[in-house]
């Protein structure tokens, strides 16, 4: 779960730039006469959940993992949707072709159903039993490893992606190329199609919404769904401590075959970009580390422990929490967003 805290701490940051303005005087600023007559219609208006322990357990079986959180909830915040996507699209495409590449546009419905697919696909034994927790295999191309060992396509797009092909059809040196200005492309569209972080929020509630994620992380429920998938490899004849324990030790033996010494810390970046084929030492390594990998991963899967089944956990606790968060501090989180304004 140790990219969960990020992913909440990011969610959290960015729910208020697209909120809707309030009543502004005429050059922009709320005048201090309407504020609280403003802030009293806002929660007012505002449906505060309440959330009996009894209301939660009955809950259990609604889908709500992926949907919105109850703060982005109580604000109005809207996940960001086709017209980001369009966006994005419309500082990709052109980047990519000044760079001197083609770039095939896809549209917002074809990436959805591809997440959805993909999402779904990953939830099975089968896809587990071929690519384990997604860290050997996927770490190299398939041209890399060569034949007899798992390979990822090099930049990850689905088979019926038009820039899947081209990439493809591009020669060794010019896909370095490509990659360059892909990333750099992709940071330029992001920065135009989705909001900028919001220091200000992070400096308000950033410390509390951290201790949210702390929380969910130590509760009694988390706690024993780990033990019990701990009880449940062990049990099936393998050394496991945790999931975020196995993941970081085959995650450590794919970098030590790329060269790159491992750190835990999320401060440091991996710099390995190579294309070329790998050794047949190389090869060796990791035809025995794919091998270790997806064996585990099976056991993982057969105690339902795998990250999907521990993050369905972690995010009903986590929404409970926030849930509270919301409540014990809507008037706090609504004279904020008065202030943004």
């Amino acid at each position: 779960m140790t990219n969960s805290r990020l992913i909440v701490v990011v969610i959290c940051v960015l729910l208020f730039s697209s909120c809707s303005p309030g009543s502004l005087s005429a050059n922009g600023q709320t005048h201090p006469e309407q504020r609280t007559d403003k802030l009293q219609s806002e929660l007012s208006d505002t449906p505060v959940q309440e959330t009996p322990s009894e209301e939660v357990e009955d809950n259990d079986s609604e889908d709500t993992v992926g949907q919105g959180l109850p703060l982005s909830e109580f604000l109005g915040y809207d996940e960001p949707g086709e017209a980001a996507h369009n966006a994005f699209q419309e500082v990709m495409a052109p980047c990519m072709r000044n760079e001197g590449f083609d770039y095939f546009e896809n549209s917002f419905e074809s990436q959805e159903s591809e997440r959805d697919l993909e999402r779904a696909q990953q939830a099975t034994r089968e896809w587990v039993e071929e690519w384990g927790f997604a860290l050997s295999t996927t770490s190299f191309t398939a041209a890399q490893v060569g034949p007899g060992l798992r390979g990822s396509e090099p930049i990850g797009e689905p088979l019926d992606d038009p820039n899947y092909s081209y990439f493809n059809s591009l020669a060794e040196v010019e896909k370095i190329g490509y990659n360059d200005a892909r990333i750099d492309c992709t940071e330029r569209a992001d920065a135009a199609a989705y909001d900028p972080i919001d220091t200000d929020f992070i400096a308000e509630f950033g410390t509390e919404l951290r201790e949210l994620d702390e929380r969910a992380q130590a509760d009694r429920r988390m706690i024993d769904f780990q033990a019990d998938t701990r009880r449940c490899v062990q049990e099936a004849g393998f050394d496991f401590a945790s999931l975020d324990d196995a993941t970081g030790r085959i995650q450590a033996e794919v970098l030590e075959i790329q060269g790159i010494e491992y750190s835990d810390s999320e401060d440091e970046e991996e710099t390995y970009s190579g294309l070329e084929p790998l050794t047949a030492s190389q090869r060796e390594k990791l035809k025995g580390v794919q091998a270790r990998e997806i064996e585990l991963a099976l056991a993982v899967y057969e105690c339902d422990g795998m990250w999907f089944n521990e993050f369905e956990l972690y995010d009903k606790i986590y929404r409970e929490y926030e849930r509270e968060f919301v409540e014990a501090n809507a008037v706090r989180l609504v004279e904020y967003r008065l202030t943004d304004d």
